[in-house]
C-alpha cells in the first residue's frame, strides 16, 4: 500500500521530525484486513454447516520504518519521545493513501524503537482497533429547529442578542450527513434548548431517537449514538432512560443520509448539531 502519510498519536511517521530526522514508513500490516467471528453449527444428519452471521474482530495493525538523522543527539531524545506514545486510552491512528484519509481509535500493544547506529533508528509499532472501524475526516453541521420562525426584523429599542432569523442556506430542521464508504457508521448528535421532547430521525431508513422531557435555554443534550448513551449539561448526568429508540441509532448507510429533527415546541435559539464523517470503512 503507497501511503503519504500516517500519523500515530500525533506523531508523523512519514516525513521531518522536529530534531531534522527523516522519517520513513516501510511496511503497514493489518490495516485493510478484515477477519469475521462466527459461529457455524453442523446440519444434524446432514452434510455441511448452517450459515452463521459474521461479526467482525477488532483489528491489529503493525507499522514498521526507520529515521535517519543529522545528529546522535537528536536520534536519541526523539526515540524516546516516541517511547512515550500511546498509553492506556485509545489513541488516534491516522493513514492516508491515494483513496484519502482513513483513521481507527486504537489500544496501543507494543512500540520497539531500535538504534542502528548513532544517527539511525529502525521502529515497529503494534496497536490494536476494538472497533474495526477505519473513519473518513470529521464533519460537523448545525441547523434550527423546524419550528423556528424566520423572524420578523428588528424591535426597537435593540435588545442583544439579536434574532436575525435562520440565516441563509440552512434548511430549518434538517442537516445532510456523508458517507462516501462501504460501512454504516454512527454520528454524535447535540440538541441544545429552549427545546420540548426533541426526536431526530435518519429519515432514508426511519431510526428515531426520542427524548422525552425539556431541554432548558442553556442547557444541552448529547445522544452518543455510537455508545448508545445520553447525557444532559456540561456536568453530564444519564438521562438514557428517558429516551426511546427505533431503528439502530441513526446508523449512516453508505451514500449519506438526512437527519431531521423535530419537537412538541422550540424557542428561537433551539438548535441541533451533528458531528460525522465522510464515509467510513472496515
Amino acid at each position: 500500500m503507497s501511503t503519504t502519510t500516517v500519523a500515530f498519536d500525533g506523531w508523523s511517521l512519514i516525513g521531518a521530525s522536529p530534531e531534522g530526522g527523516v522519517w520513513k514508513v516501510l511496511d503497514v500490516d493489518g490495516w485493510l484486513a478484515k477477519t469475521l467471528r462466527r459461529n457455524r453449527q453442523p446440519r444434524a444428519g446432514q452434510s455441511g454447516n448452517w450459515p452463521s452471521a459474521g461479526n467482525i474482530d477488532g483489528k491489529t495493525v503493525t507499522i514498521k520504518g526507520q529515521a535517519i538523522y543529522p545528529t546522535a543527539a537528536g536520534a536519541a531524545r526523539e526515540r524516546r519521545l516516541v517511547m512515550a506514545l500511546g498509553g492506556r486510552d485509545l489513541s488516534e491512528l491516522t493513514i492516508e493513501d491515494a483513496a484519502g484519509q482513513l483513521t481507527a481509535f486504537v489500544e496501543t500493544d507494543a512500540i520497539d524503537v531500535k538504534p542502528v547506529r548513532d544517527t539511525m533508528l529502525t521502529f515497529t509499532i503494534t496497536v490494536h482497533a476494538p472497533d474495526a472501524t477505519l473513519y473518513g475526516p470529521q464533519a460537523f453541521a448545525q441547523a434550527p429547529f423546524a419550528s423556528t420562525s424566520a423572524g420578523a426584523g428588528l424591535t426597537y429599542p435593540l435588545t442583544y442578542p439579536l434574532d436575525y432569523g435562520v440565516p441563509a442556506g440552512v434548511t430549518p430542521g434538517s442537516v445532510t450527513v456523508a458517507n462516501d464508504g462501504t460501512t454504516a457508521y454512527w454520528p454524535r448528535v447535540r440538541i441544545d434548548g429552549p427545546v420540548t421532547n426533541p426526536a431526530v430521525s435518519l429519515v432514508e431508513t426511519g431510526d428515531t431517537i426520542r427524548y422525552r422531557g425539556t431541554v432548558p435555554a442553556g442547557q444541552h443534550l448529547d445522544l452518543d449514538c455510537p455508545n448508545r448513551r445520553a447525557t444532559i449539561g456540561d456536568n453530564p448526568a444519564s438521562v438514557r432512560r428517558w429516551v426511546s429508540a427505533v431503528g439502530n441509532w441513526l446508523a449512516v448507510p453508505p451514500g449519506g443520509a438526512s437527519i431531521a429533527a423535530t419537537a412538541d415546541s422550540a424557542g428561537p435559539a433551539a438548535s441541533f448539531s451533528v458531528w460525522s464523517y465522510e464515509g467510513a470503512c472496515s
